[in-house]
């Protein structure tokens, strides 16, 4: 038995209605900038970390370094 894994884009200059609508959908896979992700945490009031299996940061050597 297989489960069908829910991956999705946050990113800067995309359609933030569309993407607070695939949010909604409870993603196992969330591949994100940081900016949005942040932008999305603080004004997304459905949203939260706590069921994302998999998050994964573009841009995130800007931040590390």
């Amino acid at each position: 038995m297989y489960h069908e894994t829910l991956c999705i884009l946050l990113q800067g200059g995309l359609d933030l209605k569309s993407q607070e609508a695939a949010l909604r959908k409870n993603p196992d896979v969330v591949i994100a900038t940081p900016g949005r992700l942040v932008d999305h945490l603080h004004n997304a009031p459905s949203f939260n970390l706590s069921t994302v299996e998999i998050l994964i940061l573009d841009e995130a050597d800007k931040y590390v370094c």
